[in-house]
């Protein structure tokens, strides 16, 4: 299974801020205030998003900016009450890097969405939809594995750091033929990212994963129609286990699965006509260097 890679410019960057922000910290971590304020998160993450408008953006045509903001997770931690508690900051709280940085996008010439309920992955699955029906092509900016899911749909693309994510990266890191099984497979294996166990321990991954490719299995009711069959090529004991441990694969796929459409829409925010409030907090930031390119976002 070949994923498309768009030719032409999109007409929407989406942008999973929290994903970018963390990396653009890591990256520029020495960069300081004359008074010691850590300011690598905005500097770090001005410049990936400048860059990302520089690389997709062509002369003449403007695309549409998205940041998409994290809100909660309050309906997977009440499946997995768990999940992310392996995460080193207080999942109650937002950090400051990201409130900083979600201060300086909203300032951007964009739209930032965000939702109390709803997690970025969410609420970039749930905005996509209605823009790809009205004909929109959409590049997704993340390192998140999770919206690999959306990759079936030819109008959306990933873009990863430095790469569009195509049927070689799936295959690579999970085993699968088709992106649209990445939710089944983390329901039965679980996320450590994340903190999902596995429905089943030590469930042995290679026989498992040749028969969701053979059958083209995107859904647990695949799974379960696969193991009610004659025609299976995993072990018997592999079989019990799935289906005494049943509930924990529709529970993980429960917290994995990216809804498409959904009653939520998240709060919108559209950017300032000018740049003045953006030139304003990097100079507080000093991130001086980044003015004429601020301001040369308004003129593009």
């Amino acid at each position: 299974m070949g994923l498309r890679v768009p030719s032409t410019q999109p007409d929407i960057v989406a942008i999973d801020v929290a994903n970018l922000a963390f990396r653009a910290a890591f990256r520029f971590q020495n960069y300081t205030t004359p008074l010691g304020r850590f300011s690598g998160h905005i500097f770090g993450s001005f410049r990936m998003i400048n860059g990302l408008v520089n690389r997709f953006q062509k002369t003449g045509k403007r695309i549409t900016l998205w940041f998409a903001l994290e809100g909660g997770a309050l309906t997977r931690t009440r499946l997995l009450p768990e999940y992310k508690a392996n995460r080193p900051h207080d999942r109650t709280q937002v950090p400051t890097i990201l409130k900083e940085v979600y201060e300086m996008v909203r300032l951007f010439p964009g739209v930032t969405w965000q939702h109390p309920k709803l997690e970025a992955d969410d609420i970039l699955s749930r905005l996509t939809y209605p823009a790809l029906l009205d004909g929109k092509k959409i590049v997704i900016v993340t390192r998140d594995q999770d919206l690999w899911q959306l990759l079936g749909d030819p109008a959306i693309s990933i873009w990863d750091k430095d790469h569009y994510v195509d049927h070689v990266h799936v295959l690579a890191h999970f085993g699968l033929r088709n992106a649209k099984a990445v939710a089944l497979y983390k329901a039965l294996f679980g996320d450590k990212g994340d903190n999902i166990p596995a429905a089943v321990p030590h469930l042995k991954k290679e026989k498992l994963i040749e028969a969701i490719n053979t059958h083209d299995m995107v859904h647990p009711s695949d799974l379960y129609d696969y193991l009610a069959g004659d025609e299976q090529n995993i072990t018997k004991s592999a079989v019990t286990k799935l289906r005494d441990n049943w509930k924990y694969v529709e529970r993980n796929w429960k917290i994995v699965r990216l809804r498409r459409k959904g009653k939520i829409i998240p709060n919108k925010r559209v950017g300032p006509p000018t740049p003045a409030p953006l030139l304003t907090l990097l100079s507080t930031f000093a991130c001086n260097s980044l003015a004429r390119d601020a301001k040369d976002l308004w003129r593009k």
